[in-house]
Parts: structure tokens; sequence; C-alpha cells
């Protein structure tokens, strides 16, 4: 029984012993290249995974932080088998994200499909098709059309403010700018009024943020990689009932807005939308046959998921530190005061609000997406010494490289001037990529932009913001939640006073402009209803 028993182990350790000499042989390149970069001791196969040990949501940023000190420059690691190539390098950045052929998103990305099957995690040619159906969501004339939408939910976002300036308590701005920016995102891009402000409708942030950070914590904690400890710890439970009402109300947008479509179609056949906003470009696509319903639904989750999320992150960061730093906030203040009419900052006053835009990118640099993956498909050359194998995977870390005193001249500082003209002129191109950069750029880093800069300054127009805690030494050494953008571990707190009452308690009309904004697009809220309930008729667009 002995001798059949060490027979056995003699055969398993000769078959592991044979499997890894021709796992090293096929893949030489990437031995020999991971050679050239340092890194954490490997362990038979397990690698360097267990520097992911203990690996929570709260702690995850601080962790891989930490492997950019105790390993700086370009760092390899094998995660169970895996190479990681992990760099801040510039000339990195530039090679992998400017590549036409190495577009694709590491293996990691896949948990990010509990959320939808959308362009955020597609690959190869399916990426290409969906990218270039979508472009033309995107166009300046379809962005100029939605002023009136961001006048009507900007309004209803001050209404909220009010509230909370009355009480000057201090509260988590993150899910009140949130709702905001998913309205935005439902009407502009979906064609839809959710109207998650004014029904007090906040599950849909709370859930988003909830399953995000379980999404990033799952990434990278291997031992929840394993479906059957997620499952037993019940958290794929927990993670479909945080999904589950943003996959519903999506369904039921496309489901609806097809509806609609068809039946004005039967009705006035002669229609067309001069300009077309994002969801009847996919209603469009599912009629000819090149976009199924299902794939319009995984889109337009995507969309209401990442378009709401990282906007949101970042208004709730310019606020907070502005904040923090008033002489900041007063000079924002007074750029945008001298650059519009006085009670209303109009989509056609953004291009004057310069310091604002140096402020927002000030932001970015500090708390955008601190990290972006790319798997190798083709052997990639960065320099003439260097050429990243076929089969590396390439972890690029955006926070590292924004941080950088190379680049930087106070890194750690919240400094705007960083974007001035003279300095953004005299610094090396592609060390700022707030928005990912080459082909897989975001698609609505344009729309991001209109919609930050034109809620921060209506806002900023007729509130001003507080908070009891101090400035950071160095942003640098702060602690972090992931929720896609960077957010602080214990919420954005900030107090808000309304400056117009605070200049005159018996103002009748606090926003003119935006009040009749939005008593106009009630009006069409309520006609849209009425013209509903009488037959099927396609839902006015504002």
């Amino acid at each position: 029984m002995l001798d059949v028993t060490f027979c056995l182990l003699i055969t398993l350790l000769l078959t592991i012993i044979t499997r890894s000499i021709i796992e090293r042989s096929r893949n030489r390149k990437i031995h020999a290249f991971m050679k050239t970069v340092s890194g954490p001791m490997t362990i038979p196969f397990v690698g360097s995974a267990y520097v992911l040990a203990g690996i929570n949501r709260l702690n995850l940023f601080r962790v891989i932080r930490n492997l950019d000190v105790v390993y700086p420059g370009s760092k390899g690691f094998w995660i169970f088998g895996d190479p990681y190539l992990v760099t801040s390098d510039p000339s990195v950045f530039k090679a992998v994200l400017g590549s036409s052929q190495n577009i694709n998103k590491t293996r990691d990305y896949e948990y990010f499909q509990k959320h939808c099957h959308g362009i955020f995690t597609t690959n190869g040619a399916a990426w290409r098709n969906m990218r270039k159906t979508i472009n033309p969501a995107f166009r300046t004339k379809v962005l100029e059309s939605f002023g009136e939408n961001f006048k009507f939910h900007t309004e209803n976002f001050l209404e909220i403010l009010r509230k909370y300036s009355s009480s000057e308590d201090n509260f988590d701005l993150f899910t009140t700018v949130h709702s905001c920016t998913i309205d935005l995102i439902c009407e502009n891009m979906l064609g839809y009024c959710l109207d998650v402000q004014k029904k007090g409708l906040i599950h849909y942030s709370t859930n988003l943020q909830r399953s995000t950070e379980m999404i990033f914590e799952r990434s990278f904690s291997f031992p929840l990689w394993s479906r059957l400890i997620y499952v037993a710890l019940g958290k794929m439970e927990e993670l479909d009932a945080a999904v589950k009402p943003m996959q519903d109300i999506c369904r039921k947008i496309v489901n609806e807005r097809l509806k609609q479509k068809l039946d004005s179609q039967s009705e006035n056949a002669d229609k067309t939308e001069s300009v077309r906003n994002f969801m009847e470009i996919m209603l469009e696509n599912i009629q000819s046959g090149a976009v199924t319903q299902d794939q319009a639904v995984e889109e337009a989750i995507e969309i209401f998921l990442s378009g709401s999320t990282t906007t949101a992150g970042i208004m709730s960061w310019v606020f907070q530190t502005l904040a923090m730093w008033p002489e900041i906030q007063r000079r924002v203040h007074q750029e945008i005061v001298e650059n519009c009419n006085g009670d209303e900052v109009t989509t056609n006053d953004l291009s004057k609000l310069v310091y604002l835009e140096m402020v927002i990118k000030e932001t970015l640099r500090h708390y955008t997406v601190p990290f972006i993956a790319r798997h190798i498909d083709e052997d990639l050359k960065v320099d003439e010494e260097t050429t990243i194998p076929a089969g590396m995977n390439v972890l690029l870390v955006t926070f590292s490289m924004h941080h950088d005193p190379n680049y930087w001249e106070r890194p750690g500082d919240f400094y705007p001037e960083h974007f001035s003209a003279k300095n953004e002129s005299a610094r090396q191109k592609g060390v700022f990529l707030p928005l990912s950069g080459g082909p897989r750029i975001c698609a609505g880093n344009k729309y991001a932009m209109i919609s930050m800069k034109y809620l921060i300054a209506n806002t900023l127009l007729h509130c001003e913001f507080r908070s009891d805690r101090k400035p950071p030494a160095d942003i640098r050494e702060d602690d972090f939640r992931i929720v896609f953008v960077l957010c602080p571990t214990h919420g954005f707190s900030v107090t808000v006073t309304d400056r117009n009452l605070r200049k005159c308690s018996k103002t009748d009309s606090v926003i003119p402009s935006l009040q009749q904004s939005t008593v106009k697009h009630q009006e069409g809220h309520i006609i849209s209803e009425f013209i509903r309930l009488m037959g099927p008729k396609d839902r006015v667009l504002r």
C-alpha cells in the first residue's frame, strides 16, 4: 500500500515539474522580461499573491500605494501564474494606451460584469463595434441640446442644498450629488426622467456605491475569487441585491422607449430626430438589427453607472476641497460672478470659467480612477531597450504618475496653478490622464467636463461650502475608498450656506432664471404624461 502511495506522489510531483518546465518554455520571453524588473519574492504556485492578503474595501488603495513605496519604479508580480507589470512610467502609459492592437482589458475586469456586460468590460471586435455605434451620442451638437435638462435638474439639486442650508448641519454630500448626476444621465442620455432627487430614490446611489466597492474588493482579494467562497460568505446575495434595482430600471427604460418609438413611427412615419441622444441611437440600431435589445439594456446600465458615479465623485471632491480651502472657493466664486448674468451660469458661459476648469483638473489629478489595466496580446515596443511581451498584464497606476514630483511642482498639495496655461505648456505631454487615453479613452469625457462645470458653477453662484476638516498636509498620504474614483473613507462632510438668503432674507426669487426653466420643464412633464395616458405617443424629450 505504501509503495502505491509513494508511486502516486512521485507521479504527481513529476507531472507538476513537467508542466512547470513546459509552461516556462512556452513563456520564456515573459520570464526573461520579469527578471528585468524588481518585485516581491515569489512562492511556487502562489507567486506574489500573498501581498494581496487581507485586502478589504477600506484598505485596498493603501495596500496598492504602499507597494509603490516598497518597490519604487516599475515592478513585476506573479499572481498565481499570471504575470503583471505594475508601473507609473509615462512611456509605458503612452505605449500601452496608444496601441490599437493591445486594447483588451485584463481578466480582472470580468468581475464588473456583475453590473453589466457593457462597453467598459467588453474586448476585441465587440468593443470596437459598440464604440463606433455610440460615438455619435457624444458629438458637440448633441451635447449642446442638453441645456434645459441641466437647468431643470440643477434647480432640483439647489432646492435640496437649501434644506441643508437651513439646518447648517454637516452632511455627506456624495449621495446628494450622485442623485443629481443620475437624473442628468437618465434624461440626457436615456431620454427618461427618473426624478431621483424629487422622489428621494437615493437607493440607486447607495446601491451603486456598495456594489462598486464590493467588486473592487473582490478583484484584488484572492480568497474572494472563488465563487463558492463568495456565495458561502453571503456576498453574492448582497451584490445581487445591490445591482438589481439599477438593472431593472434600465431594462424598463429600454422597453418603454422602444415601445414609444415603434408607436410613434406607426403614426408619424416621416418623423426624424435632428439630434439623437444615446438611447435614440441604440433604438435605431435595435431596429436595424445591429444591436440586440439585451445589448441595449447592458449599455444603458453601463452609462447609468459609469456616467453618473465618476462625475458625482469628482464634484463631491470639488465642493469639499473648496470648503477646506476658502481662498480658492472665493476666487472661483468671483470668476463665476464676473462671467455670468448674475443669477444663472449658462452653457455658453462655461468656456469663460478658466480657473474653475483648473480646479476641476487638479481635483481629477488627485482623485480620478487610480489605475488602468490592459492585457498585452501582441509584443509591445516601449522604447529601444524595452519590449513588453505578449501575455503580460500591465497595471498602469495613474495615481502615482499624477503625483510624481518629476512632473508636478507641488505633487501632494491642492494647487490649481498646475493647470495654468504656462504650466500646462511646459509640462511633459501624457502625464495627466484623468479619463484614460488612446482608443479606449472615455467616450463621455467632454460631456463629463460640461456637466461638472455647469453644476459646480451654478451651485457656487448660490451656495457657499464650509468644512470642519483641515486640509491634508499631503494628499498622497490620505486613505481612500474606491468607487471607480477615489472617495474619502469617512465620506464627504460639509455644511452649506445659501448666499442669497445671507444677503437678503426677503428675496422673493432666489434664482429666477433657473426657477422659470424648472416651471417650463415641469409643464413639459405634465404634457408628456397627459399624452402618454391618452395614447401611445413618444415621450416629450427635453
